[in-house]
């Protein structure tokens, strides 16, 4: 076993936030109009000679009554990786085809109804596997207006959520108007109809701020989601505070980030808009 492997797995924090359960120290508690805490405590895990240290793409803990579990998609061995979190070790491999009728494209956003149900995103919409990672159902997805076209973002910090009750997929809507990102007055999330194929945008919006110097951030313009049942939770990276929305109240709170530690201003980005290597600089 190589001994990089064996010293321990990387746990991400957006990964923990999903899950709780024995040894796992993720309790969160948010009060409407002041304040949001989250406590993470890191834990490690031996590795097999099929895992990675990392995953760089798309991960999920899921939790029943008994255990806490991180499914990870391994783009080496083209598999998703299962780790037992409460025991500290790994579960098992849900091998996936790269070609045929069950042939499984690149997993950008995962998301784990239960072990018979894996829901995937990828660049054309969402699949999803059973525990031995055929696929069930796949369907492509979307969104077209008048004046544009758009999708779901898939990425490690805006991942949908489907809500399998409703049977709503929720997401940050990206389209194709200008300026990319935000155009000016878009709404930001999206709720997708996935019996009906329709689509309905959530009355978010930037908040004062990023809609006023979004342009002059450089890199810390970026949005930052995670979705549960009923709760829209975002923020941005030059912004301290957390915005919740409630979608049954279709209700937006902000719970202040305010940091005691350090500085919660960004400085504005004012060199050359189109100089990627000077803005990734200035986060």
């Amino acid at each position: 076993m190589n001994t990089m492997k064996e010293k321990c797995i990387f746990i991400l924090l957006t990964a923990l936030m999903f899950g709780c359960g024995n040894n796992i120290k993720t309790t969160t508690k948010y009060n409407t109009t002041t304040s949001l805490k989250l406590e993470v405590d890191s834990i490690c895990i031996p590795l097999d000679s099929l895992s990675l240290p990392v995953y760089p793409s798309a991960s999920f803990v899921y939790s029943n009554n008994e255990h806490t579990y991180l499914y990870a998609f391994n783009t080496k061995t083209w598999s998703i990786d299962v780790f037992n979190l409460n025991n500290r070790l790994v579960e098992s491999h849900i091998v996936l085809n790269r070609e045929g009728a069950n042939g499984v494209p690149y997993i950008k956003a995962l998301q784990v109804l239960s072990p018979d149900s894996l829901v995937c995103f990828d660049d054309s919409g969402f699949f999803i596997l059973n525990a031995n990672g055929n696929i069930i159902c796949k369907e492509v997805i979307r969104y077209t207006a008048s004046d544009c076209v758009g999708n779901l973002e898939l990425g490690e910090f805006t991942q949908p959520f489907y809500d399998i009750k409703k049977g709503i997929i929720y997401g940050n809507l990206i389209t194709s108007k200008e300026p990319y990102p935000y155009p000016d007055g878009q709404e930001l999330f999206a709720a997708y109809h996935v019996k009906t194929q329709k689509w309905k945008l959530l009355p978010i919006y930037l908040p004062s701020f990023m809609e006023k110097y979004w342009r002059n951030l450089g890199q810390n313009n970026h949005l930052n989601m995670w979705i549960s049942d009923g709760l829209i939770c975002y923020n941005f990276t030059c912004l301290s505070d957390i915005f919740v929305y409630d979608i049954s109240k279709q209700s937006n709170t902000v719970a202040g980030g305010k940091s005691r530690m350090v500085k919660s201003d960004v400085s504005l980005y004012k060199g050359d808009d189109n100089n990627e290597k000077a803005k990734w600089q200035h986060c």
